[in-house]
């Protein structure tokens, strides 16, 4: 206990220089010259809010979904595909209070990310009932084969190798070092979400016709966005983390520097006085102040897409595609489109399949 009595300080000490450490930064915006850390801190206000509306929406959906979507099975897995955004919008409002916990945060939501596609090809299959037994068994395969890989690769081996690696401070983010475990990772993340990406394509450009009442392509598109800005987001906040200079941006630290001038034939020191110089250094030469601007860039922006793609999600994932009262229900246009021979119990309502099981 006396131990931990006589380290506190010295961790309040810590966290405060780590709080105050842009406070020393200046930045002109508008004409007018502040603080970086005073920018961040509003930064911090507006993004969390943002990632709580975006939230909000998600939530509004879902609940909605719960009470009109008959179809327990395909509910089940539009709530758990809808529930990406709170996540990435949860990780980016947290990166913006605490940069320090990046790596972590990145990589469960790339297993996320895993997760969410296996629901979205399961919502498939259950689409398709007996037809991905018979005409599209070919396509069905490889598929499962393409996001299983996924699944598995990205979804747990790459996740747990890479954070065994942060832990042992052989993992950084964005630097390509063969002595450095992130690169290894980053090119078998890309490698395995291309191939289920492809495999993804290939199975909605093949069932595109007995699927189209449920409009699978735009389902997909608002899954595969997300991946894709967030990836090109990530890849151009480490370009400009490597730039040497932000162009007409200019972020700057003042420092005094105090010099006492004299003359050689004042042996008293009588005319001697202190002049007071300020000395202008880049900041961005410094790395901690790349990476905070860099992950603080990043997040916020994230923040407000979330906003962006819940709404979009309303759209794509109507719950008047799964209600047996609205005229466009999907469930019971899939049914009842000719030409193929879905299995009825996964795509009967609730209700009806509890008194076929009476």
């Amino acid at each position: 206990a006396a131990e931990l009595e006589e380290a506190a300080p010295v961790l309040h000490a810590v966290a405060a220089a780590r709080s105050n450490s842009l406070d020393n930064v200046l930045i002109e915006l508008f004409g007018q010259v502040t603080s970086l850390g005073a920018v961040y801190n509003d930064a911090q206000m507006v993004g969390s809010r943002a990632a709580a509306l975006a939230c909000a929406i998600t939530a509004t959906t879902i609940y909605r979904h719960s009470r009109h979507n008959a179809y327990p099975e395909i509910r089940s897995c539009i709530q758990r595909i809808l529930l990406m955004v709170p996540i990435y919008a949860l990780d980016a409002a947290i990166g913006l209070q605490r940069a320090e916990s990046q790596v972590p945060r990145e990589l469960i939501r790339q297993a996320y990310e895993a997760y969410v596609l296996l629901c979205f090809l399961r919502m498939i299959i259950l689409c398709l009932g007996d037809v991905s037994k018979g005409k599209h068994r070919a396509v069905v395969q490889t598929a499962r084969l393409g996001v299983g890989q996924y699944v598995i690769l990205c979804g747990v081996v790459n996740t747990l190798f890479a954070y065994a690696a942060w832990l042992a401070g052989a993992y950084h983010d964005g630097l390509f070092d063969p002595a450095d475990a992130y690169p290894y990772c980053a090119v078998l993340q890309f490698c395995s979400q291309s191939w289920a990406l492809w495999s993804m394509v290939q199975l909605l450009h093949g069932t595109q016709r007995d699927l189209a009442p449920m409009r699978p392509v735009l389902k997909f598109m608002c899954i595969k966005l997300i991946i894709f800005f967030t990836w090109i987001q990530t890849v151009a906040i480490l370009m400009l983390e490597s730039v040497s200079s932000l162009g007409q941006v200019s972020l700057w630290i003042e420092k005094e520097h105090r010099q006492t001038v004299s003359y050689w034939w004042d042996f008293f020191g009588i005319f001697e006085y202190s002049r007071v110089e300020t000395l202008r250094s880049d900041a961005w030469e410094e790395l901690e102040v790349r990476n905070q601007v860099g992950s603080g860039l990043g997040n916020f922006v994230l923040c407000f897409e979330m906003v962006a793609f819940a709404i979009l999600h309303c759209y794509a994932y109507q719950v008047s595609e799964w209600d047996p009262k609205c005229a466009d229900c999907a469930g019971r246009r899939l049914s009842a489109l000719k030409g193929t021979d879905l299995e009825q119990p996964l795509l009967q309502p609730e209700g009806r399949r509890r008194q076929g099981g009476r």
